[in-house]
């Protein structure tokens, strides 16, 4: 879900001054039970509740030095690591 939701977490939100959080995501939501759907809501609820308190997802900055001149993530940063959460520290 990170890398599907990374242009708008990331490209937009980010991007632009925002302080994107961790999505919650619920799987199959289409095909749940009242037991299913009670313990998401109680998530999704605790979730809510716990926002105030949430750290942002912690990207990168284009300036702060991590980036080359071509915008290429140093290669010591993420050794190893492949895909867009490199770009989360």
């Amino acid at each position: 879900m990170d890398e599907v939701l990374f242009p708008l977490l990331h490209g937009t939100f980010w991007y632009t001054g925002m302080a994107p959080l961790e999505p919650f995501v619920t799987y199959g939501a289409d095909r749940h039970d009242a037991a299913d759907y009670a313990r998401t809501s109680a998530a999704l609820r605790e979730r809510l509740r716990t926002l105030p308190d949430e750290e942002p997802l912690a990207y990168r900055s284009e300036a702060g030095g991590e980036y080359d001149e071509e915008l290429v993530l140093r290669p010591d940063l993420a050794p190893g690591r492949e895909g867009l959460a490199v770009h989360q520290r």
